[in-house]
């Protein structure tokens, strides 16, 4: 609102100094020194400094939209997470403890995740398919604001390194396998590579996904991956 106001006042000196000068410029023989003549000169003249102004608030404006939408869009996912899957997740451990306990593999123990028996029932079921399709929503957010992330100098090794640790549940692949039509290519392909490198994982220790982590992101499948974003 500031720049609308002040370009307002500077085509107003503009005209101003045109409309000064012309006024002031005596006896003009014909046209080409007759004050419209210089009124348009001198117009055109400032016309110029007044478009470079425009120009330059113009591509201002275009960076603090996109820093905006840099932050909102990684708060966002950020939201998400905590929204969509850890609030699920509190309901989730009470009718299915084993497979919530599989894809939270750094929280519990084996001995822990042996000792837990899931519900059975429909209830059970449902429970254990919203809380798997909040992960997957979680892989198809995180392509789709891929580009705000990157450029928002965000670490994109935090979210592979969680995405590794829910894809380290064979439970939560079987439901992946039926359910993976649901989500765009792109999003399937990363869920593809998460269970890949995530699988073959046997060690509950951080530093296990982190090395899968690290090889994941330079695999060329998910470079040629994110190249498309």
């Amino acid at each position: 609102m500031a720049n609308v106001n002040l370009a307002g006042w500077l085509i107003i000196l503009v005209i101003g100094i045109a409309v000064a000068v012309s006024t002031l410029t005596h006896k003009p023989q014909q046209y080409d020194s007759s004050k419209v003549k210089i009124f348009i000169s001198v117009l055109t003249g400032l016309g110029i400094f007044i478009t470079f102004f425009f120009y330059y608030n113009v591509v201002e404006l275009q960076a603090q939209q996109q820093n905006f939408m840099i932050i909102e869009s990684i708060e966002k996912l950020n939201q998400n997470i905590d929204d969509n899957y850890y609030d699920t997740m509190r309901d989730s451990v009470l009718i299915v403890p084993k497979f919530t306990a599989s894809i939270l593999p750094l929280s519990f123990t084996q001995e822990e995740y042996d000792s837990y028996i899931d519900q059975v029932g429909s209830q059970a079921i449902l429970q254990k398919t919203i809380l798997a399709h909040n992960i997957f929503i979680l892989w198809r957010d995180y392509i789709s604001y891929y580009y705000y992330i990157v450029k928002g100098r965000k670490d994109i090794s935090s979210y592979i390194t969680m995405f590794l640790q829910r894809a380290n549940s064979q439970e939560l692949f079987s439901i992946w396998k039926t359910s993976d039509s649901d989500f765009d290519s792109v999003t399937r392909k990363l869920g593809e590579l998460l269970f890949k490198y995530s699988l073959p994982i046997q060690d509950r220790d951080i530093n296990s996904y982190i090395k899968a982590k690290d090889e994941l992101i330079k695999d060329p499948e998910y470079i040629k991956l994110i190249s498309k974003i």
